[in-house]
């Protein structure tokens, strides 16, 4: 893991309410007042996005971290608390050395009240049969959610749109 966000705008805020440099912390990866400042900082950007696409008319999504504390701790993503109209959780089940049924877990971390407004994103290079296909589609839909997403359509040969139609049906 690594950490990130060390811009000189970020530090300055940091110590504008802290009285330090974060780079002068002791371990900063590590401090919870650090990690928060950039947690904001993000979640204030989220709100200027929604501001601009609300007087568009516009609706708005993000592809995120699969649930809120994994965001959290990894990415700085809170995005629980983001007013998006969708989210589209990565659920990269691989990516985490887990099994297809991670997927389904991963789901349950999410808030109920998310959910109406999940789309399960589903990684097809990690999907190289139909019968897994068919399982991480089967563990997405264990909750109600909004639908599924497949990242990337174009590692979705036309042999696999066959199999995907008679999974769906």
């Amino acid at each position: 893991q690594f950490d990130f966000d060390y811009h000189p705008l970020a530090r300055q805020k940091f110590f504008q309410l802290f009285g330090i440099d974060p780079i002068d912390l002791q371990n900063p990866e590590l401090n919870v007042e650090w990690h928060q400042v950039r947690l904001n900082e993000i979640n204030a950007l989220v709100q200027e996005f929604r501001l601009l696409t609300d007087s568009a008319k516009i609706k708005l999504s993000a592809a995120v971290f699969p649930y809120p504390a994994l965001a959290r701790k990894n990415v700085r993503q809170d995005w629980s608390f983001w007013p998006l109209n969708e989210v589209y959780p990565m659920l990269y089940h691989n990516f985490y050395e887990q099994e297809i049924s991670w997927i389904n877990f991963a789901l349950q971390q999410i808030p109920r009240a998310q959910r109406k407004k999940t789309v399960a994103g589903l990684f097809l290079p990690a999907l190289q049969d139909s019968s897994s296909l068919k399982n991480a589609i089967h563990q997405a839909t264990l909750l109600p959610i909004k639908g599924i997403a497949f990242f990337s359509i174009d590692h979705l040969p036309k042999r696999k749109n066959e199999q995907l139609k008679q999974i769906i049906k």
